[in-house]
């Protein structure tokens, strides 16, 4: 999406498809689920790094059946990714179709055998234990593969799961369930994938306390960002890193919509802040030259927002889909320079 490069992903594919392979071949045909044991040498089935799961990261439920709902999940969601590869790099419909069959029936098969009726369990459903096989990851995973049947129970899913934590503080009688184990910052990335995704105000609502950690990471003094916040190692892991991304993708909004930045979209969340000034790089056209994209938005005295995005160094047009909640999506051809002011309704997302 960010290069383009064909020379340099064309050797990479046959690799990938081993790979996604490799977990075809251990699928359980009576639950269409990939079976991993752990015992299996050479294997580490490693989930993510919580309290719960020490001391090799791997939830209780896996253990017990090999089968694990965020493994099946990642192993759908990639299939998806990897169908687009397959288009861009050798126009393969047949294998990119394949790609996709194959991770909807793990999708289906994951919500027919690891929902118990209000979250997704860690592993299979039946046999489960509410108090210690739910998990976020399993709530954040199935949305992001296509587990969950619509958004609207997509946002309700991440809503009850991602709102509570693992720390709550809160008083429960000794009937009431824990709240799910929660991701770790090596998590982080995908947590705010599945809120982007399921659209409405949801990412919104959770977006400043979600960053949290990275605040407890600078009263430690560190300048650079850790793993995870349970063994406190690995400092400067790309894991840990995602408002890197974020800032400019999400909440600046400037992201390409195809292959190479052929297409661009300009979502900003201007509800997040009430002013900002950001500039995004990035790299197109054959030469991979260096473009520059700088936003800012400010309150006007009527009460709206002004947007500016002045893009330097496109050496040819690329379009420009500019997406404000509640208004019509509009194409801008010529996107050297843009600037519109929006009302302050049109600021809040819908629900």
């Amino acid at each position: 999406m960010f290069f383009a490069d064909k020379t340099f992903l064309r050797p990479l594919l046959p690799m990938a498809d081993a790979i996604l392979g490799y977990f075809a071949d251990r699928m359980d045909h009576e639950y269409n689920l990939v079976v991993s044991k752990t015992t299996e040498p050479g294997v580490w089935h490693f989930h993510d790094w919580t309290n719960e799961w020490r001391p090799y990261g791997i939830p209780p439920a896996v253990v017990r059946t090999g089968i694990s709902t965020y493994s099946n999940s990642l192993y759908s969601y990639t299939l998806q990714l990897a169908s687009h590869l397959q288009k861009f790099c050798y126009g393969r419909a047949e294998v990119a179709t394949e790609y996709l069959e194959r991770s909807r029936r793990v999708a289906d098969a994951i919500r027919k055998h690891c929902f118990d009726g209000e979250f997704f369990t860690d592993s299979l459903a039946s046999g489960s234990d509410p108090r210690v096989d739910r998990s976020q990851h399993s709530q954040v995973w199935a949305v992001l593969c296509g587990a969950t049947e619509n958004k609207a129970l997509s946002r309700d899913l991440l809503r009850r799961s991602l709102t509570t934590t693992q720390s709550s503080t809160a008083a429960a009688s000794a009937d009431s369930l824990p709240p799910l184990i929660q991701t770790s910052v090596a998590m982080s990335f995908y947590s705010l994938r599945a809120l982007s995704k399921v659209g409405g105000i949801l990412y919104e609502e959770v977006f400043h306390g979600f960053w949290k950690p990275w605040h407890a990471q600078l009263a430690l003094g560190l300048s650079t960002w850790e793993e995870d916040t349970v063994s406190h190692r690995s400092d400067c892991h790309a894991w840990g890193s995602a408002p890197i991304y974020e800032f400019m993708a999400e909440v600046v909004g400037f992201r390409p919509a195809q292959p190479g930045w052929t297409d661009i979209t300009f979502a900003p969340r201007i509800s997040l802040y009430s002013e900002l000034t950001a500039t995004v790089p990035f790299r197109t056209g054959p030469d991979r030259k260096l473009c520059l994209a700088s936003v800012s938005w400010k309150p006007t005295a009527s009460g709206g927002t002004r947007v500016s995005l002045s893009i330097s160094g496109l050496q040819r047009g690329s379009p420009v889909r500019v997406v404000i909640p509640s208004l019509p999506v509009r194409i801008v051809e010529d996107p050297e320079r843009i600037g519109f002011t929006i009302s302050d309704k049109a600021v809040r997302p819908a629900s």
